[in-house]
């Protein structure tokens, strides 16, 4: 990827994919009494805070951006996170 932009988007493309992913239930339904428990299991360990927590830890160890929740932006539902991106240094990307 040429730059930190394209690096950014491709993490959110990823961050998303993950999070709809687990919200779907991994796209299985009827499936058998085993197959159910270890959907639940996975995820019960694939939380969205874990994920997201993950992904913003491999973030920063690959391109050295930092993730700061920002409370004070209005957003559409309680569920919804806005955040800061910041490189190394602390100047604000994107």
């Amino acid at each position: 990827m040429k730059n930190v932009k394209d690096q950014i988007s491709f993490l959110v493309a990823v961050v998303a994919f993950v999070v709809a992913t687990i919200s779907s239930g991994f796209g299985l339904s009827g499936g058998t009494s085993t197959t159910d428990s270890t959907t639940k299991q996975d995820m019960t360990h694939l939380s969205l805070e874990k994920v997201r927590a993950a992904a913003f830890a491999a973030a920063g160890r690959l391109y050295g951006l930092q993730f700061t929740r920002r409370s004070d932006v209005s957003v559409y539902q309680r569920d919804v996170a806005a955040w800061a991106v910041s490189d190394a240094d602390g100047a604000p990307v994107g």
